[in-house]
């Protein structure tokens, strides 16, 4: 019985705690980042990054600047890459747009 006493007091500050620190609130927007690797042709060993907020809001980084468009940075990063390659570039680039925007909205989701 004593036990109990100890533990449900620590509980519920550690509940308290999570509760207090474990979202952001000074931030409403949240942001989801993944990397992706060039294709073999494209020569490059930098990999670029895409970024999302759960308001659709995308930028993409490559060298340490930023993209506002995936057609920008696959211009840049594979410059002679052909028309079917860089659609199949830019149709995977969407894809994984498309679930970082959706990760960035269950994060808002559960921090609200």
């Amino acid at each position: 019985m004593k036990k109990k006493l100890i533990y449900t007091p620590l509980s519920f500050l550690s509940i308290l705690a999570l509760l207090q620190f474990g979202c952001d609130s000074d931030n409403d927007s949240k942001e989801a980042c993944e990397k992706f690797n060039a294709p073999e042709e494209c020569k490059t060993k930098v990999q670029a990054t895409s970024c999302c907020d759960d308001s659709q809001n995308c930028y993409y980084l490559y060298e340490d600047k930023k993209y506002k468009t995936p057609a920008e940075v696959v211009k840049v990063m594979c410059p002679n890459l052909g028309k079917e390659k860089t659609q199949a570039l830019l149709s995977e680039m969407a894809i994984k747009t498309a679930r970082l925007i959706e990760e960035a909205k269950i994060s808002v989701a559960t921090c609200n």
